[in-house]
């Protein structure tokens, strides 16, 4: 993608995307690696926040106004030269003019990079939002961009033209290292069948590559590599093509990477319902104690604040032995128990939410026991219908189709008693503000692993969700709308 020098103000969404990035002081640019480069601003070696803000301030209002790179880099440097700022120790002696004039090309550099780095990513978050919203592209074709070398990885994705819901588009999506100037674009059903049946472009002349090339529309395998942060000592697993701390798609993600919006938005439903009915712990009979009670008790907590529920059957909640089955049990019609497992302090909770929700539809939804059941509670049909609709089902669905290693978890979270769990999860998660719950849940967001990745769905996949549970539980008389 070329850089915004000459192409005037960019969309609202990539301003908005550069607005939104929190700050993140550090002095080593190793220490922000992988989904933290997606939703924190930071400059390595800036270490004071309000300085960060100011970088921040003066990149967005450039973008904002369509103010070339060169222009902005000259008035931000001289800017930070003054507030003692030469992005490397020590700064130089005022006195020594050669001194200087190599602290200014450092600096010069320096925003080079921050310029090039941010722009493109915005810009790329910016067309992933407006083309997630459009239902008339249903598709996304990638580029190579106007470099003179590109890199081998990426020029074999050159032309790949395959369904926005891919899981490719999670990781692969541009930029995809320091200097990447390939772009993505969203295309409708007719430009695909075109692009199958004609080609596409090929790559800038001089790369001694054909005018047009076919496209490619099946899903290619991201081949791991494993490298360790010398900063921090960490071992990642990381992608060949993909520089360390580009392995995720700025515009997906957790609630930061997807724009505060969501979350303000969120935090709004959070307030707009009041729960009623009988205390959902009427109907648990815990008899777990210590620090897996402590989680349990804040598990139950969480969810009282958001609903109640019905006159339901009491079920014991109890700890099982090691390597005991986990989970949520039930003989015929009877629930039977509710297991729980050692854990941190968040697994037990998100463990205790999800068996709830277990419980809860088994005893008293009508809906996954019988298909009939369906028929007369259309709120739960049009909340699976939604769930089913979301990029993320159709990723775990595709998953289970292709038969991986692990295809059988893939299969059984495809279940429905199983998606209304997840999804039952995370709407007490964000309709609580629970910090526990959420930070667990946004942790599995932004997960190497694609089971534990997919296990919930992006804040703006979830928002349709949440909506739908609402007007199922108030249905049930177990909160209220205001």
């Amino acid at each position: 993608m070329a850089d915004r020098d000459l192409a005037g103000p960019p969309p609202k969404e990539a301003v908005d995307y550069l607005r939104r990035k929190g700050l993140l002081a550090r002095y080593d640019y190793r220490e922000v690696w992988r989904e933290e480069h997606a939703h924190a601003f930071t400059v390595a070696n800036m270490m004071k926040l309000d300085l960060l803000a100011d970088v921040r301030a003066s990149l967005t209002k450039a973008q904002e106004e369509g103010t070339p790179a060169a222009r902005w880099k000259e008035e931000l440097a001289a800017v930070l030269a003054k507030r003692g700022w030469w992005g490397r120790h020590p700064p130089p002696d005022p006195n020594d003019k050669q001194a200087v004039e190599e602290a200014n090309l450092y600096i010069s550099r320096r925003l080079d990079t921050i310029w090039r780095v941010n722009t493109r990513q915005a810009a790329q978050a910016g067309a992933w939002e407006r083309g997630q919203r459009s239902t008339s592209h249903p598709y996304i074709l990638y580029r190579v961009g106007p470099s003179k070398r590109h890199r081998d990885q990426h020029l074999a994705w050159d032309g790949l033209l395959l369904p926005k819901d891919a899981e490719f588009w999670t990781v692969a999506n541009p930029m995809n290292g320091w200097g990447c100037k390939c772009s993505t674009r969203f295309v409708t059903k007719a430009q695909y069948q075109r692009y199958v049946d004609q080609g596409v472009p090929g790559p800038v002349v001089g790369d001694g590559l054909p005018a047009r090339k076919r496209v490619q529309t099946e899903e290619p395998v991201l081949l791991p590599m494993q490298y360790r942060n010398d900063k921090t000592g960490e071992v990642h697993t990381g992608y060949a093509g993909i520089d360390h701390g580009f392995e995720r798609n700025p515009g997906v993600g957790r609630a930061e990477q997807l724009g505060q919006v969501f979350e303000r938005k969120l935090g709004a439903l959070a307030t707009d319902t009041v729960p009623v009915g009988a205390e959902v712990s009427s109907g648990l009979d815990v008899q777990v104690t210590d620090r897996i009670g402590t989680s349990v008790a804040h598990a139950i907590e969480t969810i009282e604040k958001v609903h109640g529920d019905g006159n339901l059957p009491t079920i014991p909640v109890v700890k099982v032995a090691p390597g005991g089955e986990a989970g949520f049990l039930y003989e015929g019609d009877r629930a039977t128990q509710i297991g729980l497992a050692e854990g941190t302090m968040m697994d037990v909770i998100e463990a205790t939410v999800h068996e709830i929700g277990h419980f809860l539809d088994h005893s008293g939804l009508p809906g996954h026991q019988h298909a009939s059941d369906l028929e007369e509670l259309p709120e739960m049909m049009d909340l699976l219908h939604r769930i089913e609709a979301t990029p993320t089902f159709k990723a775990i669905r595709r998953a289970a189709a292709a038969a991986a290693p692990d295809w059988r978890y893939w299969q059984y979270l495809l279940r429905g008693r199983e998606m209304f769990a997840r999804a039952y999860t995370q709407y007490i998660a964000w309709k609580s503000g629970d910090e526990e719950l959420g930070a667990r849940i946004d942790e599995l967001l932004v997960s190497n692993v694609p089971v534990h990745r997919l296990k919930y769905w992006p804040y703006y996949e979830f928002l349709p969700i949440v909506r739908a549970m609402d007007k199922l539980f108030e249905r049930q008389r177990w909160l209220t709308l205001r």
